[in-house]
């Protein structure tokens, strides 16, 4: 894991766009693929998410195919009624939201929880001390600044996603646990999140007004009724039946049930960054009509040309004003 200085590289901070969102927001990502502490990162990620497959898989979506079969299962029981209400919510800015020192902590409960005092050998308090180095020694190159994260950790680090699940993890049990009790269906995908319910309108709102305030870095915005998009899905609660599927359009209809999906051309950050390589002239173009205006989404400390550091405190918000 020791890094080879001739090889590494500080890491640089870019935009992409989230255009499933309301204004187009824009999404930091640190490319530290030569950074010192990528290797470390992989390895934590290589040692901890496969626990967390395993013992979080009841609450984890995969992808919108996953949702599907979940509300299959859900019609098939007899559970979807005239009364039931579908709610999305996402967190918002998770990934640099986070609580760093708290983080290690929850992640150090996950462990116990699940009864994993080793993994591959390895203590929980030296897991502890990796993570704390993957999460304080993050520095990053800006508009020709430098800058170091002291608040959530960096998106194009591998073991920031399994982190910020297992944060989720612990934020999320008491919605869990009352989904379960009501025989109700809760998934998430990292911030994304879809339940049902069959609870009165203020309830649910009230319900999800106190998730709101399950921790102050944790902030969600929601959506409710009889249809909800989540991930590249439409999902309708109509008064018709449908009988068919076609996987061609990818709409889906489950059985005679009054439920049936619409599932759009899926779209990832991924196929976006491969387009921006592939269509050079676009980005060019973009760049051009576009004004960009980001506010970090997380506080930084900047470190001077000389050495000294100061503080930077900022709200988050980004936008993208075309011309």
């Amino acid at each position: 894991m020791m890094p080879d200085k001739n090889k590494i590289k500080l890491a640089y901070l870019y935009f992409v766009p989230k255009p499933h969102k309301p204004g187009t927001p824009l999404r930091p990502i640190g490319s530290g693929m030569s950074s010192p502490t990528i290797k470390i990162s992989k390895m934590l990620d290589e040692l901890i998410r496969p626990l967390f497959d395993k013992y979080v898989k009841q609450t984890t979506l995969i992808d919108g195919v996953h949702l599907v079969r979940q509300l299959e299962k859900y019609v098939n029981l007899g559970l979807l009624k005239a009364t039931t209400h579908l709610c999305t919510f996402d967190i918002t800015d998770l990934y640099t939201m986070l609580p760093q020192e708290e983080s290690i902590s929850i992640l150090k409960q996950f462990r116990r929880h699940f009864n994993h005092t080793h993994v591959r050998g390895m203590t929980i308090d030296a897991i502890e001390c990796l993570a704390r180095i993957v999460l304080n020694e993050n520095f990053f190159s800006y508009n020709n600044q430098y800058y170091r994260q002291i608040k959530g950790g960096a998106i194009g680090s591998p073991f920031t996603l399994t982190l910020a699940n297992i944060f989720m993890w612990h934020w999320e049990q008491p919605l869990v646990e009352h989904q379960k009790k009501s025989n109700e269906l809760y998934g998430r995908y990292i911030d994304d999140i879809f339940l049902t319910s069959n609870d009165s309108i203020q309830n649910l709102t009230k319900m999800l007004e106190d998730a709101n305030a399950y921790h102050p870095n944790i902030k969600l915005t929601y959506e409710m009724g009889n249809t909800a998009s989540f991930l590249d899905l439409h999902i309708n609660k109509g008064v018709r039946n449908f009988a068919n599927k076609t996987f061609a359009n990818r709409t889906f209809a489950i059985g005679e049930r009054p439920l049936y999906f619409h599932q759009y051309i899926r779209w990832s950050f991924a196929n976006w960054r491969k387009s921006t390589v592939l269509s050079p002239i676009w980005s060019l173009e973009l760049r051009q009509l576009a004004k960009v205006h980001c506010i970090f989404a997380n506080t930084i400390s900047r470190i001077s040309p000389i050495g000294e550091s100061t503080v930077i405190f900022q709200q988050c918000h980004c936008k993208i004003d075309v011309y």
